[in-house]
This record gives structure tokens, C-alpha cells and sequence, in this order.
């Protein structure tokens, strides 16, 4: 093995785990990208209609009807800051879910499961100075998707992730997550590359002005 590989080798087995990474998190925001593109927006009566699984995208509005659990924020995730062994800053950060309902222009939906994911909080409070939290308020626009499913209430969503903002807010979102681990991943692989190319470049110089052998 020359000795560029060698160093390129040495640069680039320590970074193919983070690469690995980047790649995987481009691929699920990728895959959720997509599905938001295929998914279009259901009403409460088109809700109704629908067989439980169906999988749905639904934009509305938190409904003020909701229980507020922490001023106005029914959903939020609280962050707590604490120092590391190292004293560098940390912050440790759990999500607070509840049921709740989404206000549609022709009635109401409700969401009936609490182990959804939150993304894209459009609000953030500091009730400690050691505490933040960021969440959705009621009156919110929020996007929806999961699947629906049927009691004696009627129609409703078991939600797998509840965003901040309409389905446009959240496809935009989607495609910042999806291009932003390529753009590292491409940084990475660029700084395993730089020091073999490096190499070949002194070594191509010193070739060309070492004097030949008389």
C-alpha cells in the first residue's frame, strides 16, 4: 500500500462512522419528505370515510379547546442545562406529549396517542434560568401524519409526528434535514481527501525539481 492511501486510510476509517451517519439521517429525512409529497391534506369528513391504518396528513389548528399544561404550550420539549464532567454546558432535553384536538375548516380531529414525535416548535420559553421550553401554543397551525382509526367518538388520528406549521413549513423542513447530512458528510470525505492530495502534490514537486542521477 503507498504511502498516500496509507494516510488517506488513516484520515478517513476514523470519519466513516459520522459519514455513515450523515447518510442515515439524509435517508430518513428523504423518506419522510416523500411521504409528506404523496400524503395531501384530509378533512374531518373525509377522515370519517377512511378505513382504520389508513395513513393521513392532516393541517389544522390546535384547538383552544385543549388543557393547557405549561402556560400555553399543551406540547413542548423541555430542555434542562447542566455542566458536563468536563464543565462544558449541556442540555438534556425530554418531550412532554399529550392527546389533543386540531381544529379543520369543517370540524374538529382528534389525536389520541401521546408517543408522537414533535418537530418544529415555534415557541420558546425560559420559566428557569436553567430551563427552556419549546413547543406549540394553542391556535397554532400544525401538520399532522399518522394513521386513522375509528371509536365511539368517531373519526381520529393516531399521530406519528406533529410539526409546527403547515404542510408546506414542514416539506421545507424536510428537505433542509434531508440536504444538510450530505453537505457533511461531502465536508468530511473532502478532509480525509485533502492530506493524500496533498502528499501527491509534494511529492509530484519534489519529482520535478530533483535533479537526475548523472
Amino acid at each position: 500500500m503507498s504511502k498516500r492511501l496509507m494516510v488517506v486510510s488513516a484520515f478517513l476509517l476514523p470519519l466513516l462512522p459520522l459519514l455513515a451517519f450523515f447518510l442515515l439521517e439524509a435517508g430518513l429525512a428523504s423518506n419522510e419528505l416523500a411521504a409528506v409529497e404523496r400524503l395531501a391534506p384530509q378533512s374531518a369528513a373525509q377522515l370519517s370515510a377512511l378505513p382504520d391504518g389508513s395513513e393521513v396528513l392532516i393541517e389544522g389548528w390546535l384547538d383552544p379547546q385543549n388543557t393547557r399544561s405549561l402556560d400555553s404550550l399543551p406540547i413542548y420539549i423541555t430542555e434542562s442545562r447542566y455542566l458536563d464532567v468536563d464543565l462544558s454546558e449541556q442540555w438534556h432535553a425530554s418531550q412532554v406529549t399529550a392527546p389533543f384536538a386540531v381544529a379543520l375548516p369543517d370540524g374538529g380531529v382528534r389525536v389520541i396517542n401521546r408517543n408522537y414525535v414533535l418537530k418544529n416548535p415555534l415557541h420558546t420559553i425560559e420559566p428557569y434560568p436553567l430551563q427552556r421550553d419549546t413547543g406549540l401554543a394553542l391556535g397554532d397551525r400544525v401538520t399532522i401524519i399518522g394513521a386513522v382509526t375509528h371509536d365511539i367518538s368517531g373519526a381520529a388520528v393516531q399521530a406519528k409526528t406533529v410539526a409546527g406549521g403547515t404542510r408546506a413549513d414542514y416539506m421545507a423542513l424536510q428537505q433542509s434535514s434531508a440536504s444538510a447530512p450530505i453537505k457533511s458528510a461531502a465536508f468530511l470525505a473532502l478532509l480525509a481527501i485533502l492530506p493524500g492530495l496533498g502528499l501527491w502534490l509534494m511529492r509530484k514537486r519534489t519529482q520535478r525539481y530533483t535533479p537526475a542521477a548523472i
